[in-house]
């Protein structure tokens, strides 16, 4: 009896020890994959965001490996050994890959920071679309390099996307400073994915062969799933900084708050901003921009004809900025006969932190507002200038009154009003302002006297 009881007991204890260490198994592979201090020491919606990204990552992945084996059999793999042209073709396509990346890179600048959600979403669309001409070289063989080139620039371009706006949406994350700890578990994430993706590729590929409509017909579902993997992960990031869209959407919901009073002191009222977790449920990023306000808003657009554009701001406007007449400016200039004869008006605020544009005009061809910072401009400067046109272009639509001197004048004094009250409510639904992306297309200004 004692020894049955003895072995009864060391199964016991054997039992145990084996509790013990998958448990210690299972949390060692927590602390690999995710953040130390998990859940506390990142923000709410993390483990969804990780889950749909891992989706996304080995679905990518897998149709990667099928792109990758499809432009091999195009450059001649399967038939051999590679010809020395071919080789040589092989490796050029990397270096316009690198080139294009650079360009890229220089063309979009701070905007990785201010839109990651948006990059990042596009990032994978272009991955897509690289690994669907991939599949497709082996039908045009004659024409490796060029698409191998394509492939390679879209492929640069997209990854360098990835990578710089990965950045900020970890740090989006990161609840305890612990921006180094959030990258390190994305980065084993996505090494775990990559290897988890690789060896279901190679799997796929040797069932499916080599034939471009067998690959097609396996690449096309998974190029859907990474796609729509990306779009579901972004819809959990929450982002405190304000970036145009964000700070639009924002204040346009302030300003229906003061809109029936029109800034009467008799019926001022408590301004409540929509909290950053409300604003990323109806932000979008897949294509264009909204319209938050019937009129537009150009921030910081270049100006045509400016002998000071550089390549680097050629670029940004290509990949999205913009530029207006250099009539704009006119008023801005201490010339009382350029003031008078131009149709533009243009002036400066808050004692010459921003300058803001309008034309003359209105109907279906209203005039956009323009916004200019002055080049030593505060984020909190800019803020004030998103908020002060956002202001003009509510109440302009909400009056519906014509685009005159005196109107705008009026409006100005409105804007001024209500924008301590409309910074004090940014802070107090948790948005940032010590660090905006409001740069638009980097076109700021300078006052003439601050060049004497």
């Amino acid at each position: 009896t004692l020894g049955a009881t003895s072995s009864v007991g060391k199964k016991q204890v054997w039992h145990k020890d084996e509790e013990m260490d998958l448990q210690s198994l299972l949390h060692w592979m927590q602390q690999s994959v995710l953040p130390k201090g998990y859940p506390g020491s990142v923000a709410d919606g993390y483990l969804s965001y990780v889950q749909w990204t891992v989706l996304s990552l080995i679905s990518g992945r897998i149709q990667s490996v099928l792109a990758t084996q499809a432009a091999l059999f195009a450059i001649g793999l399967g038939k051999g050994a590679i010809p020395m042209a071919a080789a040589v073709q092989w490796i050029l396509k990397d270096g316009v890959g690198h080139a294009s990346a650079i360009l890229y890179a220089a063309a979009v600048s701070t905007r990785f920071d201010a839109d990651p959600k948006r990059y990042r979403f596009q990032a994978t669309l272009a991955l897509t679309l690289a690994d669907l001409i991939s599949i497709a070289m082996p039908l045009y063989p004659q024409h490796f390099f060029a698409l191998a080139s394509l492939v390679s620039a879209t492929s640069s371009m997209a990854g360098l996307a990835q990578m710089a706006a990965r950045a900020r949406i970890q740090a989006s994350f990161a609840l305890q400073g612990n921006l180094a700890d959030c990258a390190r578990a994305g980065q084993t994430q996505a090494k775990l994915t990559g290897l988890l993706g690789t060896g279901l590729g190679a799997a796929l590929s040797w069932v499916i062969g080599s034939q471009p409509l067998a690959v097609v017909s396996c690449g096309l579902p998974l190029a859907a799933i990474s796609v729509y993997g990306t779009y579901r992960s972004s819809k959990f990031i929450v982002l405190r900084s304000l970036n145009k869209q964000r700070a639009e959407r924002v204040f346009a919901a302030l300003l229906q708050q003061i809109g029936p009073s029109l800034g009467r002191e008799d019926s001022r009222v408590k301004l409540r901003a929509p909290s950053p977790k409300e604003v990323a449920e109806a932000e979008t990023f897949c294509w264009g921009e909204p319209a938050i306000f019937s009129r537009r808003l150009l921030l910081q657009p270049l100006v045509t004809g400016a002998s000071s554009t550089c390549l680097r701001q050629r670029l940004g406007n290509f990949f999205g900025g913009a530029s207006v007449d250099p009539d704009a400016l006119l008023p801005l200039l201490d010339v009382n006969s350029a003031r008078d004869s131009c149709v533009w008006m243009s002036e400066w605020h808050a004692d010459g932190a921003y300058a803001l544009a309008m034309r003359l005009q209105t109907g279906a061809d209203a005039s956009p507002v323009i916004v200019w910072h002055h080049s030593a401009a505060s984020p909190l400067d800019k803020l004030k200038a998103v908020w002060h046109a956002c202001a003009l272009r509510h109440f302009l639509e909400l009056q519906d009154c014509n685009v005159t001197v005196s109107a705008l004048e009026e409006l100005h004094l409105l804007a001024h009003a209500w924008c301590p009250e409309a910074m004090l409510a940014l802070k107090e639904a948790g948005w940032s302002v010590d660090r905006v992306f409001l740069d638009g297309a980097g076109g700021s200004l300078s006052r003439q006297g601050d060049l004497d």
